[in-house]
């Protein structure tokens, strides 16, 4: 039985794309499957159908509250008053201009392969379609399972039965297969603040570190905005992201999620990453490499409902 989990949890695993996967962990964390980071070993049973990816590296034997190390309070800064750093703003604005702008009207066509962290491979190609930056659709043999999130509210089916992702998981959802997007999404939110944290090494390189978060009266409100942007010093691309990976149960309970771009190559007029690494709590999770991606495939707001 216990192989059968395990064989379970790593296919399902393999089928989600990064553009989703903060969300699905998030909506995962509540269903009850602990699994240990190390041993990678089932503790506990499926409770959903889509749940394998499940919380790989987000807890121990037993729930338990994680703590983030990501910071989400800033005194200076109120829902009134929005702090917008002028050396933020800047670096977005250069980010933007290197690698191209994302309008409303721009369809994304991309096919890709997952490589799971021990090597493992899914037996089918995972097709993620987007418009704009804020609707995506992604599809694995043939419709069998599908994540759809529009404008600020997502749902998922497996096998026709569909549910709704909860809000906090959607409503500042960020297109992370198409990180041009990311130079201005966030910017453009009324009461988003932008806050230019410093300079990081990311994969030995200097960054720009740029934080994003929104205030107001509800504290939830503050952490389920936070995200995270790194950005080359030299080449202006993005080149890293941070967010969380929440419980629907529990806000409290959340894990960083890290996103590494690399293989730029452009596409149309927007430069787009054909390698895409993803991390839970520092431990790397999965890698998906784009095989085919496309500008020029019609889309409408239908293909996202």
């Amino acid at each position: 039985m216990k192989i059968i989990r395990q064989m379970t949890l790593v296919f399902a695993l393999l089928t989600v794309p990064p553009s989703l996967h903060a969300a699905y962990v998030s909506s995962l964390l509540a269903s009850g499957m602990m699994i240990d980071a190390s041993s990678q070993t089932v503790r506990g049973t499926v409770s959903i159908a889509f749940s394998a990816i499940a919380i790989l590296l987000a807890s121990s034997a037993s729930p338990q509250v994680t703590t983030s190390t990501t910071t989400t309070q800033n005194t200076s800064a109120s829902p009134a008053n929005p702090v917008r750093d002028a050396r933020a703003l800047a670096v977005l604005s250069q980010c933007a201009v290197t690698m191209g702008s994302v309008g409303p009207a721009d369809s994304y066509l991309a096919t890709g392969q997952i490589e799971y962290a021990d090597g493992q491979t899914p037996p089918a190609d995972v097709v993620i379609k987007g418009l704009g930056a804020d609707r995506v659709r992604r599809e694995l043999s043939g419709g069998q399972s599908v994540w759809i999130v529009n404008r600020g509210r997502g749902s998922a089916s497996v096998n026709g039965r569909p549910h709704k992702l909860p809000d906090s998981h959607t409503k500042y959802f960020r297109p992370e297969h198409n990180p041009a997007a990311l130079c201005s999404l966030d910017a453009a939110r009324a009461m988003m603040h932008v806050a230019y944290v410093g300079v990081e090494s990311v994969n030995s390189k200097p960054a720009h570190h740029i934080r994003f978060f929104a205030t107001s009266q509800d504290p939830n409100e503050n952490v389920i905005s936070d995200f995270h942007l790194f950005v080359d010093a030299q080449s202006f691309l993005v080149v890293q992201t941070k967010t969380f990976a929440f419980s629907s149960e529990a806000i409290e309970n959340r894990s960083d999620w890290e996103t590494y771009y690399s293989d730029y190559r452009r596409v149309g007029t927007v430069l787009l990453p054909f390698r895409i690494d993803n991390s839970l709590r520092g431990q790397r999770l999965l890698t998906l490499t784009f095989t085919s991606v496309r500008n020029d495939v019609p889309a409408s707001d239908k293909d996202f409902r």
